[in-house]
């Protein structure tokens, strides 16, 4: 999935940083996980912008039959005035914004049992922890996703 933002990244000179170190077949819609997970790469590519330091980390651990993905930046952070608002659609702090990335991101998360939190710098993915065995078809295998980087 990252090398679909990989380009913007490095255009902006943002460093990223993928720190998950396992791979596992997760019994979720792999689309709809990779078009929430770019739309909050891509808040955090923004976040970037007028930065000295660019720097996004990413992060998983399975804990209580749950997977937590972690994403921080090195941005200045959600400011507190705004926090109740960001999820909120057609809410947006850009000018060239449609206010939707993070209400569609939720939405899908949402409809997957999982949960999305987005606190000042890091957002938190929390998913159910169901992973297939290697005798599913490959077929059955597309419609999940193995890895995030």
């Amino acid at each position: 999935m990252l090398w679909l933002i990989n380009p913007l990244l490095k255009n902006e000179g943002i460093i990223i940083t993928n720190n998950i170190n396992f791979n596992r077949w997760l019994m979720i819609d792999a689309l709809q996980i990779e078009q929430a997970l770019i739309n909050l790469l891509t808040n955090s590519l923004y976040a970037l912008q007028n930065t000295g330091t660019k720097h996004i980390e990413i992060s998983a651990e399975i804990k209580n039959d749950r997977l937590f993905i972690l994403i921080s930046d090195s941005g200045p952070g959600i400011d507190k005035a705004i926090e109740d608002k960001i999820f909120l659609p057609f809410f947006t702090t850009r000018n060239d914004g449609a206010g939707i990335g993070l209400t569609l991101s939720r939405n899908i998360i949402e409809a997957m049992a999982a949960t999305l939190i987005i606190s000042y710098r890091i957002i938190k993915l929390y998913l159910p922890y169901a992973f297939c065995n290697n005798k599913i078809s490959n077929n059955e295998k597309k419609k999940f996703i193995s890895h995030l980087n």
